[in-house]
């Protein structure tokens, strides 16, 4: 497993380009796990709604390195590569890849519900009168909200 080393400031400078979730897939290492991490090593993170707040560009506010730390100034992570047979993500990768590769595999919803739940009735008349109050984007997913 190969491994890479940071320094405190360097693990301070990644941490405040990227979000946590994205480094953490990066590198291998849970979001949990990096963040006890940079607690340790007395990190600051960007605080909830951050990346949010770049993308819309609205002006953000980084806190600086503080300069008070007696403990180590750099980490080794270990780094799963993709094809590492001791990573925890090649079992489900393998299962991925597997129901990928069957052609016929019927994983479609189909057209008309036969006996529907009340929330997928309320969820469908939310999304075709499209009122936008009812219903919100996410990543590419539609959440609705419908009332009762």
């Amino acid at each position: 497993m190969e491994q890479k080393t940071f320094t405190r400031h360097e693990l301070y400078t990644l941490v405040w380009s990227e979000p946590l979730l994205a480094l953490s897939k990066e590198y291998g290492i849970s979001e949990y796990k990096l963040r006890k991490i940079c607690k340790s090593m007395n990190i600051p993170l960007p605080e909830v709604g951050h990346w949010q707040q770049i993308r819309y560009g609205k002006n953000i506010i980084v806190k600086t390195l503080p300069a008070e730390y007696s403990g180590d100034n750099s980490i080794v992570l270990p780094l799963e590569e993709k094809d590492d047979p001791n990573s925890s993500q090649v079992p489900l990768r393998k299962l991925i890849k597997e129901i990928e590769g069957i052609p016929n595999l019927p994983l479609t919803v189909p057209s008309r519900l036969n006996n529907p739940n009340n929330l997928i009735i309320k969820a469908r008349e939310n999304l075709i009168n499209k009122d936008s109050s009812e219903f919100s984007f996410y990543k590419g997913v539609i959440e609705t909200y419908p009332s009762d």
